[in-house]
């Protein structure tokens, strides 16, 4: 009697299962993707005017848009600090100046 196990088919383990296959990130164009290598997105990156605007309009409109933005320059593996930074530099002009003009200048009496 010998201590050895069978083995399967005839001997040898079987070959190990081949490696899962490699997400394409978004962005990128799956027939020229190689692992390992960094790719050039095939998208543009959005636009900051937009969210200028909307800001200039409603704080909230252009909330929406940034965060919007921002995920999608996030998935394509750019920054997205040029995007919150659209949104808060005309938030805080425009907001003092809403408050300025809604308290102060609607009373005839201020001499503001």
């Amino acid at each position: 009697m010998t201590n050895e196990y069978p083995q399967p088919c005839g001997g040898g383990y079987p070959p190990p299962w081949p490696s899962a296959p490699h997400p394409v990130p978004y962005g990128h164009d799956p027939a020229i993707y190689t692992p390992g290598y960094p790719q050039a997105p095939t998208e543009t990156a959005p636009g900051v005017a937009l969210i200028v605007l909307a800001t200039r309009f409603s704080g909230i409109l252009g909330l929406a848009l940034v965060i919007n933005r921002a995920g999608t320059a996030r998935r394509m593996g750019l920054p997205t600090g040029r995007y919150w930074l659209a949104w808060t530099i005309p938030l805080t002009v425009w907001l003092p100046l809403v408050i300025y003009i809604n308290v102060y200048a609607s009373d005839p009496s201020c001499s503001c």
